[in-house]
């Protein structure tokens, strides 16, 4: 009778599929293995290679994309120094690979952690440095555009694979990463503020223990 058929299907926009309440366990599923994917460069790989076809495509597709190629059958002094530098990279990325995943959950802790004292000097009515407030709303904008570009990428994709899914939300690692090398830096500067509050608070304990101790020889 020319009416539109309607489904119960969850939409976050029209040009993506809906998705069931039943298909709701599975997209989790595939949420976990895309933050692993993500958080541990699962498929952070640079390779330099000869370029494949006719002069005239690669001719062309080097117009169009400004980038750099190597010619077919090149094997002089500048593909190999370019081998060299990518076996540097991906040396670098391994250790990208080893430690992402406890940078990550430091990351967490930290941006909880933050957030919560931020929630308690907002109710306690204490005053919140202009600094702190700063930082705090850079790394929530940052944190906020990765889970957008995360969740989203991970909705719109959901009939690819793992690496497809990487490769249009891999955007996102950079400012990942910026967030977890402020983390570490915030988190050195806390425990050097608690370690001096401890030396000064060790020191001051000392030496009343050696004024008592004076007092008494005196008397």
């Amino acid at each position: 009778d020319g009416r539109l058929a309607q489904n119960n299907d969850f939409y976050i926009s029209a040009m993506a599929k809906g998705i069931t309440a039943d298909e709701i366990p599975e997209f989790m599923d595939m949420l976990d293995q895309s933050k692993e994917t993500l958080i541990t460069y699962k498929y952070n790989e640079t390779g330099v290679y000869e370029a494949t076809g006719d002069a005239s495509g690669i001719a062309l597709f080097n117009e169009m994309t400004m980038s750099q190629y190597v010619e077919p059958g090149a094997a002089g002094e500048v593909y190999n120094l370019e081998r060299r530098a990518v076996s540097l990279t991906n040396k670098i990325v391994e250790v990208y690979k080893v430690t992402g995943k406890a940078l990550f959950y430091i990351f967490v802790v930290f941006m909880v952690c933050f957030t919560g004292h931020i929630l308690w000097r907002l109710i306690t009515k204490k005053k919140i440095s202009e600094n702190l407030k700063s930082l705090y709303l850079i790394m929530l904008g940052l944190s906020g555009t990765c889970f957008v570009l995360y969740f989203g990428t991970a909705f719109f994709c959901r009939f690819l694979s793992q690496k497809k899914v990487y490769d249009y939300a891999s955007p996102m690692l950079p400012m990942l990463l910026a967030l977890e090398i402020i983390s570490l830096y915030m988190l050195y500067i806390f425990m050097k503020k608690l370690f001096l509050r401890w030396m000064q608070s060790y020191n001051s304990k000392k030496r009343k223990t050696a004024e008592q101790r004076v007092g008494v020889s005196k008397f």
